[in-house]
């Protein structure tokens, strides 16, 4: 059984959870704000049955992805500058003073030609089109991939980030002065001159994630934070691996007056610098 999102139904659903054909292998009851499965479980083992509950999540809520083929549609939707053919796939979804933007790509590789730029304010999620795959955002060693404004939202997932470069800055591959949580990317040969090779964070200490994710070859120079580097913020980091980051000192992480929270399975190999992970001034929590 796969797990994730599905929001269809019949057969097309029946394919996602279980990879068979006939639609009568599950039906379907809601019950208030659950929608319970029920399984012929003689399709799949002998005797007994069961049911599986999840909670539902109301699609009149979610935000219609804008599809994008290349980075100008990158660009363009995220300045609201796009199209009248993608203004009207956008739907943005207001939450308060906040609007959501959420871009699917649905091609293997983009050359970037200028950063991404997150509007202050604004909740953007960047995944590839289908879940089971990832793509690459280039920045061709001339540009920072993504730039975040204040109180923004950025949740990437299945993104290799590659050959980002902040040029007298942090954050080779993304730097943000708001939430950010990064699930199941890579990040491959960042760099930045001032600090913090693939991720800057600087965010007045909002939570945020790195979860699942494989960081190499990135590098600070001759400064600090080979892949991370944090400014009064907190970050959890959580299952991810570190190899061959280096910097003068933190080459995995580099704090600056930021939490640092170290959660399971977190693997480091042939990181380069004086320390893995450097401190001032901050709080360094481990639980591996």
């Amino acid at each position: 059984m796969m797990l994730g999102e599905y929001f269809s139904t019949g057969p097309e659903f029946t394919r996602g959870l279980c990879g068979g054909s006939d639609a009568s292998l599950v039906t379907m009851d809601t019950q208030g704000e659950e929608v319970v499965l029920r399984l012929k479980t003689d399709s799949f083992i002998t005797g007994g049955s069961f049911s599986l509950a999840y909670e539902a999540v109301p699609l009149a809520n979610k935000v219609a992805a804008v599809v994008c083929s290349d980075s100008q549609c990158l660009v363009d939707t995220l300045a609201n500058k796009a199209s009248s053919k993608i203004k009207k796939k956008a739907k943005s979804l207001v939450l308060g003073n906040s609007t959501e933007i959420v871009i699917e790509i649905d091609q293997p590789l983009l050359y970037m030609d200028g950063p991404l730029l997150v509007e202050e304010g604004t909740r953007v999620t960047i995944r590839p089109k289908s879940p089971l795959t990832q793509v690459i955002l280039d920045g061709q060693k001339e540009i920072g991939i993504i730039r975040a404004g204040r109180n923004s939202v950025l949740t990437v997932s299945n993104i290799v980030f590659r050959r980002g470069y902040a040029q007298l800055s942090r954050g080779g591959a993304i730097s943000t002065a708001g939430e950010l949580h990064v699930q199941g990317c890579t990040f491959e040969n960042n760099y930045a001159d001032f600090g913090g090779g693939a991720i800057h964070v600087q965010n007045e200490n909002v939570a945020s994630t790195v979860t699942s994710s494989f960081f190499s070859k990135n590098s600070a120079f001759k400064v600090e934070g080979g892949a991370i580097f944090l400014e009064s913020s907190s970050l959890t980091l959580n299952g991810n691996t570190f190899e061959a980051n280096t910097a003068n000192d933190g080459s995995v992480c580099f704090a600056d007056q930021s939490k640092l929270t170290i959660l399971a399975d977190n693997v480091y190999s042939r990181n380069l610098a004086r320390n893995v992970f450097s401190m001032k001034s901050s709080i360094f929590n481990v639980f591996n």
